[in-house]
């Protein structure tokens, strides 16, 4: 660990809190901003880098990590999975329609670089993390992703309280599907979460196995 690491964590601390203490639209429904799957992913940085930052601050001075294994679990199992699918869903479904997930009214509500910190900042900080950090993984992808599945049905339970007792769909667009294909979506929204379980493990490990190649070559 090094003093340039600390500086890291703590930059993309700063960059999340800021996100979280910026206001964006006056949402007063039910659940308010916190149905949305960007906002609970902006807490759930925020409170990684937020240890991430404490631990290395510790680290770098006493030469010991104290949270290493509770870093390593919310890392594996939440931060970059959940990180990476705000990032590829919301920019897809952006380029697709915006309208569906980011209409142009929110311009002038949300200026572009607090749009970037809600949904390019995720996957950025993940990938910084999974560089400068190698973790261990499970050796059974099955067993390691439950956490992280377990998780994602969580907020589909979420998302479905919110429509009971709040009266709208999270989604706009799930208001037009039938019950079937809101099943579907909802369904292979759980599959491609787990999914990047197993992508975070395979690009920790290419990482790290070109950081030993490069350590045995000098």
């Amino acid at each position: 660990m090094n003093f340039f690491q600390v500086l890291i964590y703590f930059g993309l601390f700063i960059l999340y809190f800021i996100g979280l203490w910026r206001k964006t639209e006056d949402v007063k429904t039910f659940g308010g901003r916190y149905k949305y799957l960007t906002s609970l992913d902006m807490i759930l940085q925020l409170v990684f880098f937020s240890i991430c930052f404490i631990d290395s601050l510790r680290e770098l001075i006493f030469k010991k990590s104290f949270l290493k294994d509770l870093r390593s679990f919310i890392f594996r199992s939440l931060a970059f999975p959940i990180g990476t699918f705000v990032f590829f869903s919301f920019w897809l479904i952006y380029f697709i329609d915006r309208e569906l997930v980011f209409p142009k009214i929110y311009d002038a509500i949300i200026p572009s670089w607090h749009n970037h910190i809600m949904h390019t900042l995720p996957l950025i900080g993940v990938i910084i993390e999974c560089y400068l950090n190698k973790y261990e993984y499970q050796k059974s992808s099955k067993v390691g992703c439950i956490p992280t599945f377990l998780v994602s049905i969580g907020y589909l339970i979420w998302v479905l309280i919110v429509r009971k007792y709040g009266g709208i769909w999270v989604y706009p667009f799930m208001a037009v599907l039938s019950t079937l294909q809101r099943f579907l979506v909802l369904s292979i929204f759980s599959a491609i979460v787990t999914g990047f379980y197993e992508i975070g493990k395979i690009l920790n490990t290419y990482f790290w196995s070109k950081n030993s190649k490069k350590s045995k070559g000098s």
